[in-house]
């Protein structure tokens, strides 16, 4: 098959996994899908009567991208994860259909597995190939124009072996494209003599002319441009194409050269983030002014998501642009305005720590502090997601009493606190300064029965179970505190849930420090390895079987091969069965499972420099 089609199923599971903040199961089942389309396509055979070939030849990059997305648009809101019906699962805290305006605790890292399926399925390189392939990335970046037409002469092979990415994402020709010598645009053409191409995008969709507007390379810009006119405006995975950088990175004179195509775009088509947005959110004050100066009319675009120019200034930081925008009667307006799924520009602010200009907000425009999304987030939720302290002090200095109106939200008639945000998104800093102002938000239960351990357990947040558990953690001295045994309205520990959600940190913390707790079972009789078998991490399931070992009895054996056989993790039942072959299968109705799964991973770094999504 070509590999065009690989690339483009490629392009559309990024894409989607994106736009659709999924959760990640339901990104695990989609890379299940994408995984049976290529086989599909490796499968077909060869030698197939005329009719049924002919038909399979006009199967077009095209065809596939529209066969894969009406396929992921037939998934989405699917639940794939209750063993049973019996009673309504526990749904999971701050779902991505909940909150649209917080960040996603997605790690972007997810990603990756979508880029290996891809790379697998372009016929999975010897070792012998990808110790050369590295060797030509490490030589791209060290090796002198001459030494590496030395390594290379012998090398006669032109395909695909030099379009291979590396664990971080890159080619070789983007290695190439980041030297700071005279020798790059040199190295690029041999590697095109073998079998690159100038338009290979790295894992986050960078290509060589990406590299070189970032880099402010002149000569470079010009020279992918003769090679590829198309390269012109085509897009990263997050919507930035060679203006945007060039103006993120502040090189003005890139851009000039830019502009001399007539069909240089300078927004984006995915974003609909245009150029002065993109040197508000860089904090460049020249080159915002160059850009305001030269396209006045931008600063009233708003982007794809709603978000005005004010959005992107209070990201970026920068409180003379700020200042200057605010001159205008036409951007006060736009103060209070929220976007559709960022928040509001004091509720960024907060979000990403900007202590003088969240201070200088509230003292000009004081209303602002009380304002809501349309969530009905506040500041402070954002404040407690950001991280920083100084801004969590200025609030709480400014609300006075009037904070524990705020210290809880409802979303979607869901109950959390901002204790529970600086849990899931692992500021801990922030989470143990909220737990020492705010006490009484540690014995707080939802209506499910959840505590502050299981929701530390879910997310894999194994340094606040410590501090919640341990006396040297500071918070075992309050009245009715947390113990390690605390249930649900399932009797279900802080180990089920970490078992059922596959955090072998978690596990091991646990079973270690409270040995007693893997005794436990919930209101079916389950013990934690039960769970941990539908949770898809073979280790954690050893490690919590292994343990339970005195404890198992015939009917435990057939509920773990029940739970594994519905695992997400299609090797569970085989690894299991296995390694443990006395186990016995059996037929058992469980409820060992959330409906709605959640993206309570480690969250994502919170200022990523390109990154569009607020």
């Amino acid at each position: 098959m070509d590999s065009s089609v690989y690339n483009v199923y490629h392009k559309e599971i990024v894409s989607w996994n994106r736009d659709e903040k999924v959760t990640r199961e339901t990104f695990e089942k989609a890379m299940i899908l994408v995984e049976n389309l290529l086989k599909q396509e490796k499968e077909t055979p060869e030698k197939s009567a005329g009719n049924q070939k002919e038909k399979h030849d006009k199967l077009t990059p095209e065809k596939c991208a529209a066969k894969l997305r009406k396929q992921l648009k037939e998934m989405k809101g699917h639940t794939v994860h209750d063993f049973s019906q019996r009673r309504h699962p526990r749904q999971s805290i701050c779902q991505s259909e909940e909150s649209k305006s917080l960040p996603s605790t997605f790690n972007e890292r997810q990603c990756q597995k979508a880029f290996s399926v891809w790379n697998a399925s372009n016929e999975p390189l010897m070792k012998d190939e990808i110790d050369f392939l590295l060797d030509v990335m490490r030589r791209c970046r060290t090796d002198t124009l001459e030494e590496i037409e030395e390594f290379l002469k012998d090398f006669s092979e032109n395909g695909k072996l030099f379009r291979g990415m590396d664990k971080k994402g890159y080619c070789a020709i983007h290695y190439a494209a980041e030297r700071n010598d005279d020798d790059a645009i040199g190295i690029i053409d041999i590697l095109l003599e073998h079998g690159a191409e100038i338009n290979d995008q790295t894992s986050d969709g960078m290509t060589v002319l990406h590299i070189a507007c970032k880099n402010g390379k002149g000569e470079l810009v010009e020279y992918c441009l003769s090679k590829d006119a198309n390269l012109l405006n085509m897009e990263d995975r997050t919507g930035f194409n060679a203006a945007l950088f060039a103006v993120f990175h502040g090189q003005i004179a890139i851009l000039n050269i830019l502009r001399r195509k007539r069909d240089l775009k300078i927004k984006s088509d995915k974003t609909d983030m245009n150029i002065l947005h993109s040197a508000c959110q860089s904090g460049k004050m020249n080159t915002f002014i160059e850009i305001l100066n030269e396209y006045p009319d931008l600063k009233r675009d708003t982007d794809i998501e709603e978000r005005n120019i004010l959005h992107y200034v209070v990201k970026g930081g920068k409180i003379e642009i700020l200042d200057i925008l605010l001159k205008d009667a036409w951007a006060l307006e736009k103060l209070d305005q929220d976007s559709k799924n960022s928040g509001t520009v004091l509720q960024i602010t907060c979000l990403y720590g900007h202590v003088e200009m969240c201070r200088t907000l509230i003292s000009k425009y004081p209303n602002m502090l009380h304002v809501r999304n349309s969530e009905g987030l506040h500041a402070i939720h954002f404040a407690a997601v950001g991280g920083n302290l100084e801004v969590m002090r200025l609030l709480k200095e400014i609300l006075n009493k009037m904070i524990e109106e705020y210290l809880e939200f409802v979303v979607e008639e869901r109950k959390s606190d901002i204790l529970q945000l600086a849990c899931i998104y692992r500021k801990n800093e922030m989470w143990k300064f909220i737990a020492k102002e705010f006490p009484n938000l540690l014995l707080k239960r939802d209506h499910d029965g959840w505590c502050m351990t299981h929701v530390a357990a879910r997310c894999n947040n194994w340094d606040v179970l410590k501090m919640i558990l341990e006396p040297k953690g500071g918070f075992a001295s309050i009245p009715h505190m947390l113990g390690w045994n605390e249930k649900d309205n399932l009797n279900r520990t802080a180990l089920h849930v970490a078992g059922l959600y596959g955090n072998l940190e978690v596990c091991q913390y646990m079973v270690c420090t409270f040995p007693e707790i893997i005794h436990e079972r919930d209101i079916d009789g389950c013990l934690a390895c039960t769970l941990a078998a539908n949770g898809g991490n073979f280790e954690a399931f050893c490690l919590l079987f292994e343990k339970s070992l005195d404890n198992i009895n015939e009917n435990d054996k057939s509920n773990i091969i029940s739970a594994a056989g519905k695992s997400n993790n299609q090797k569970m039942m085989e690894e299991i069965t296995t390694k443990y072959n006395n186990l016995q299968s059996g037929e058992r109705v469980l409820n060992v499972a959330d409906n709605h799964q959640n993206m309570l991973t480690s969250a994502p770094s919170l200022n990523t420099t390109l990154e569009t999504t607020f």
